[in-house]
């Protein structure tokens, strides 16, 4: 368990309603920053699936293999990066999957 999981875990446990709030600031913060960071604003649905579908087949430790057949096969929008795939699937897909799970 991370050091951010076990701070949600203590805050949903003390008040559901702080939690809530929490979690709701905490997400917004995290798009803002994933927007200002990244060169890239937005991902196609087709992209994240793929994505999901990769990091399944290949788990977490292989981003730049990854990020070569997400461009592969998508050679029409601009590239990601190893960086920017984990990024994505630490800021949406992880951060979504430890809401759902206390909400």
């Amino acid at each position: 368990m991370t050091k951010m999981t076990k701070k949600i875990y203590f805050i949903a446990t003390k008040n559901d309603a702080i939690y809530r709030n929490y979690l709701f600031n905490l997400l917004i913060l995290l798009f803002i920053l994933e927007s200002k960071n990244s060169k890239r604003k937005h991902w196609i649905i087709e992209e994240e699936k793929y994505l999901r579908q990769l990091i399944s087949q290949h788990g977490t430790k292989n981003w730049d293999l990854i990020s070569n057949l997400l461009n592969t096969n998508f050679p029409e929008l601009p590239k990601n990066n190893s960086h920017q795939c984990k990024d994505r699937y630490l800021l949406v897909f992880l951060f979504i999957s430890i809401i759902q799970a206390f909400i």
